[in-house]
């Protein structure tokens, strides 16, 4: 392949800083003590440094690539809404203190910087190489983290010793974050893997789906793959009839006996639910 063009240059480290930043917090034990019996809070420093690294890189991205004497009119109001998305969020949390607000102005400047400022193209190759990589690294570090909960007690950061309370999160040590990656891996092993090493990179998928106990993740994973694929649904469930009834029936089977750890798992997991429902309460 030939050398990587500026442009890719700055859309792979971001997708770099994306994935892998966070590694830090399984080897240092560092999360949040609020959602770990074993973890201590990260420091104010690693935080935001991922913060400080995007904002230098899409900063180098607009005076690299934006070149205001060649927009048209209508990009004029893609980099209004930039500045809007990205200032207005920023400022706010900066001024409240809150660090989702921050992270809403980050996420909205990246897509609009890559429309505004797109002077060139990024090389598919490039980018399947880094997701092919990415993903083995995620499930090879999410296999090593089960492993050493098995074999060593190891936590990771979402575990409570003695339940069944024990979610993996892979490379980000955060099962919900690993769960929002899952359908783009999924997505991609579908299309650029076959054979045998296709099913079992997704039999690893699904099961790291599960291991990260994401209930939003696993729920909205499920519709999705009945709206999108809905025909191909329906054609398999009348061609495959029997086997189905027989998958359904033993997993009903399973679920009740093992129903005390489902009921210990469904009430451990009602907080996480609640909470987010406050949102929608009126007072």
């Amino acid at each position: 392949m030939s050398a990587f063009k500026k442009y890719e240059t700055y859309f792979f480290a971001m997708l770099g800083v994306a994935f892998f930043y966070n590694a830090y917090r399984y080897p240092l034990q560092i999360n949040s003590s609020a959602t770990s019996p074993t973890y201590s809070d990260t420091p104010f420093a690693l935080q935001a440094g991922k913060y400080a690294i995007f904002a230098a890189l899409l900063v180098s991205m607009l005076v690299n690539f934006l070149d205001l004497r060649k927009l048209e009119k209508q990009h004029y109001w893609y980099l209004s809404a930039f500045l809007y998305l990205n200032l207005a969020p920023v400022a706010y949390g900066l001024a409240l203190g809150n660090v989702h607000l921050i992270e809403a102005g980050f996420f909205a400047t990246i897509p609009v910087v890559l429309l505004v400022g797109c002077p060139g193209v990024i090389d598919y190759r490039r980018a399947s190489q880094l997701l092919h990589w990415s993903l083995l690294v995620y499930l090879a570090f999410n296999a090593f983290q089960v492993a050493m909960a098995l074999l060593f007690g190891r936590m990771p950061a979402l575990a409570h010793p003695g339940t069944t309370s024990i979610r993996f999160g892979s490379v980000l040590d955060d099962p919900n974050s690993f769960a929002i990656l899952l359908p783009l891996f999924t997505g991609y092993a579908v299309i650029f893997y076959s054979g045998v090493w296709r099913l079992l990179i997704l039999a690893s998928l699904v099961l790291s789906l599960l291991l990260s106990q994401s209930l939003t993740a696993i729920g909205s994973i499920c519709l999705a793959m009945v709206l999108l694929y809905g025909s191909a649904v329906r054609k398999f469930f009348c061609d495959h009839l029997c086997v189905i009834l027989v998958t359904f029936a033993m997993t009903l089977s399973l679920m009740w006996i093992f129903r005390g750890s489902i009921a210990d798992v469904a009430q451990q997991k009602s907080g996480s639910v609640v909470g987010p429902l406050e949102a929608f309460a009126v007072r």
